[in-house]
């Protein structure tokens, strides 16, 4: 609606750091072509995404730019990150809306499960990352699948959750004492590669495998 009103006036219409996951629905392919043919120019965040919009489109004014979260890494994590924790600690990100599907449900959660019950045997500590938490939709949340895992460790105290928010200060806090991330949430890797922490991607989609790729890191 905003385009539309933005093109009634005349007024050009510019689109920054965007990303799309694989589009099949032939009505969100169609809204999204009319959307992005009606944009003066489209800044995409990741190769992923410019391939996918671009079997949409061959019209719209496409650039492969960059996340523009890169931009801001001394702001949220200064010049050097800094631990005081003397155990190490692994950071585990899921996508809630991914594990909707009870089969891809139950094959994660106990693949992490079992993960973090050798992980703190070994003495390390977990700390359960959930980024995403929408109010309307509790099958949709982060947390809620992370509580399921919490759950199973309730006698531990080497495993805790975390929530995160956009704040420079949440996010720091949540990533100081993490030596390496491993999960599934695109967003969480962008994080870690700003903070200089090792990653490993659970690959739900093409972007997390497109960003190991780019930065050297392993994925499954």
């Amino acid at each position: 609606m905003l385009i539309l009103v933005a093109k009634i006036h005349n007024t050009r219409v510019y689109g920054i750091g965007l990303g799309v996951a694989k589009i099949n629905n032939p009505i969100k392919r169609f809204l999204t072509r009319r959307i992005i043919n009606n944009c003066d120019y489209l800044g995409i965040r990741d190769t992923p995404s410019l391939h996918e919009l671009k079997k949409l489109s061959t019209q719209a004014n496409f650039h492969l730019t960059s996340d523009l979260i890169f931009g801001s890494g001394d702001k949220i994590f200064g010049k050097a990150k800094v631990s005081n924790s003397l155990t190490n600690t692994i950071g585990v990100s899921i996508v809630g809306l991914f594990l909707k599907n009870n089969i891809r449900k139950e094959i994660v959660l106990k693949s992490l499960i079992g993960a973090i019950e050798f992980w703190v045997k070994k003495g390390t500590r977990v700390k359960l990352l959930s980024f995403q938490n929408p109010n309307n939709s509790e099958l949709n949340s982060d947390r809620f699948y992370l509580k399921e895992i919490l759950d199973s460790f309730k006698e531990s105290d080497m495993v805790s959750m975390v929530d995160i928010d956009a704040s420079i200060l949440s996010i720091n806090s949540s990533y100081n004492d993490i030596d390496i991330i491993v999960g599934m949430r695109f967003h969480g890797a962008v994080l870690a590669s700003m903070s200089n922490t090792p990653f490993v991607g659970f690959s739900c989609d093409n972007k997390i495998s497109s960003l190991c790729n780019e930065f050297s890191m392993p994925y499954i």
